[in-house]
C-alpha cells in the first residue's frame, strides 16, 4: 500500500475531532497537516484504520475485521460483535 502525505489522508475531516481522537492538542495536529512536522506512524495507522472502519485499510489480511461505535471489535466471518477481551481465547476455537 502506499502511503497517502497526512493532509490527504485526513483532507475534509473535523481536526479537532480527530485531535481529541489521538489524544493531541490541536497546535501537534495543525503541525502535522500542515507538514511542518512529521506525525508518528502509530497516529497515520490509527487513523486509516478510524477512517476506514476496518483494518483491512492498513493490513488486507485482516479484511472484514471492523471498529463499530462502541470500540468492539466485528469479524464479517462470525457476524457478530466480539469484545477486544474475547480475542485472546480465539485459538482455541
Amino acid at each position: 500500500m502506499e502511503a497517502k502525505p497526512f493532509s490527504d489522508l485526513i483532507a475534509g475531516c473535523n481536526e479537532s475531532h480527530l485531535a481529541d481522537y489521538l489524544q493531541v492538542i490541536i497546535k501537534i495536529f495543525r503541525c502535522w497537516k500542515s507538514s511542518q512536522a512529521v506525525p508518528p506512524h502509530s497516529a497515520v495507522i490509527a487513523l486509516q484504520i478510524y477512517l476506514a472502519g476496518e483494518f483491512g485499510a492498513v493490513w488486507p489480511a485482516w479484511s472484514g475485521f471492523r471498529i463499530s461505535q462502541d470500540d468492539l471489535i466485528t469479524l464479517g466471518y462470525f457476524g457478530r460483535p466480539i469484545a477486544p477481551k474475547q480475542l485472546l481465547g480465539m485459538f482455541f476455537l
